[in-house]
């Protein structure tokens, strides 16, 4: 057998077994929402004096990668776990008016 002959018979084959391979791999999930995997905390938007009463401009929610600290203003999940825009602007609310302290 020539050895072109041989080297496109070894290239096929590798091929199909690449093929095969790629469809019996389970598949992979990709998270569409990133905010339903981790929780959401209520920061500043921006470096603010001792003593500002906070306004609706001053704080948003913000993703974290790790654990949320214990006085952390965690956003409320719905019963379906992703962010509950009624709960959040509650949570949101609670603090207007409030003195910022360090």
């Amino acid at each position: 057998m020539p050895a072109k002959t041989i080297l496109a018979m070894l290239f096929l084959i590798s091929l199909c077994v690449v093929v095969v391979l790629a469809l019996r791999a389970p598949p992979q999930r990709v998270n569409a929402d990133p905010s339903a995997t981790s929780d959401q905390i209520l920061v500043a938007t921006m470096v603010l004096p001792s003593g500002t009463l906070l306004r609706a401009k001053d704080v948003v929610w913000q993703r974290i990668a790790g654990s949320a600290e214990p006085d952390d203003i965690l956003r409320p999940p719905s019963a379906a776990g992703t962010p509950n825009p009624d709960l959040g602007q509650q949570a949101r609310a609670a603090v207007y008016g409030a003195a910022f302290a360090h």
